[in-house]
């Protein structure tokens, strides 16, 4: 078991930073509060100041949705334009 943070999340994908190392086609599970994701890692990006970067491929049965989990930090991209939008029109 390792700990990561979640850096990006999508339908299909996730992107973990961790000290550890994982292997590309390593199966992965994250555990996001009460439910679990599982994926194979594809690829991994290492940065000398934080660490590895790791790109997971979510199974089609274990895809995300805000319906599971909505981590305290996302950011939803459809909210920001249509605010930007409306302040343009204002």
């Amino acid at each position: 078991m390792m700990t990561a943070n979640l850096e990006q999340i999508s339908e299909h994908n996730l992107v973990i930073l961790a000290d550890e190392e994982l292997a590309d086609g390593s199966s992965v599970t994250v555990l996001c509060k009460s439910h679990e994701l599982n994926g194979v890692v594809e690829y991994a990006e290492y940065d000398e100041v934080l660490g590895n970067f790791i790109h997971v491929r979510l199974h089609s049965d274990s895809e995300w949705s805000t319906d599971y989990f909505r981590p305290e930090h996302l950011l939803l991209m459809a909210r920001v334009l249509e605010q930007r939008v409306h302040q343009t029109a204002a």
